[in-house]
């Protein structure tokens, strides 16, 4: 009885620590005011100390003109993201070329720099293998 006993608290010591580690790893994505980061689709960061939560959503468009190929016309790329400010839900914002890839928010901004991967004209780049890099700044006051 007493090793049943031993057997059951080990095996649920274990596993909350694992839990714990677990929540630890994906609550721990940090991010500073001007500093760049990068995120996959459905990643997010919290940017320390400004009470700022940045998800990265969805691709809504790559035709941008892959590398093997000659274009007359750069295409673009539009990116959702979603933001938090101190726990209130700021809604969903559209970045892209034709925005300067910036969403203003309070006395913030948050803007990508990049999209990655490439696109290849024989290759098709599956939603979750993209990751951007953006940065959230703020905007300087008087």
């Amino acid at each position: 009885m007493l090793f049943i006993f031993i057997s059951l608290f080990t095996i649920i010591s274990v596993t909350s620590i694992a839990y714990f580690m677990l929540q630890q790893s994906v609550a721990d994505n940090f991010g500073e005011i001007g500093t760049e980061f990068s995120l996959y689709v459905g990643d997010s960061v919290v940017i320390k100390d400004h009470g700022i939560k940045l998800k990265f959503l969805d691709v809504l468009e790559d035709s941008r003109c892959p590398s093997d190929v000659i274009c007359i016309w750069e295409g673009t790329v539009s990116l959702m993201i979603n933001i938090e400010f101190n726990g209130q839900d700021l809604g969903n914002f559209i970045l892209n070329s034709s925005n300067s890839h910036k969403a203003s928010f309070m006395e913030y901004y948050a803007k990508f720099k990049e999209l990655k991967p490439y696109p290849i004209s024989t290759e098709i780049i599956p939603k979750t293998s993209y990751h951007a890099t953006f940065i959230v700044g703020e905007y300087e006051t008087d």
